[in-house]
């Protein structure tokens, strides 16, 4: 868990991927969650694969972050949970 992501990594059979959860107690405004689940599935693109599955969790303040800080606390966060998961 960081100030304003959690994760949740797992293995799975032929099934993985990623996938962004954000409430509208995180970004009120639709537009925002939009605009941070597509910030948060870049970074997770490059960890993803058919045998890994990771959901990430947007906590409040994390609307008010740019792509830089997002990317940073996301990658600080995947190396944390599950090691060097590339």
């Amino acid at each position: 868990m960081s100030p304003h992501f959690s994760l949740s990594v797992r293995e799975c059979d032929g099934n993985g991927g990623s996938a962004a959860v954000i409430s509208k107690k995180t970004a009120r405004l639709s537009v925002s969650r939009h605009l941070l689940k597509r910030r948060m599935l870049a970074v997770l693109r490059p960890y993803t694969s058919l045998t890994r599955a990771i959901v990430a969790y947007a906590r409040p303040g994390a609307a008010s972050l740019s792509f830089v800080e997002v990317k940073r606390e996301l990658e600080e966060l995947l190396a944390r949970v599950a090691g060097d998961v590339r």
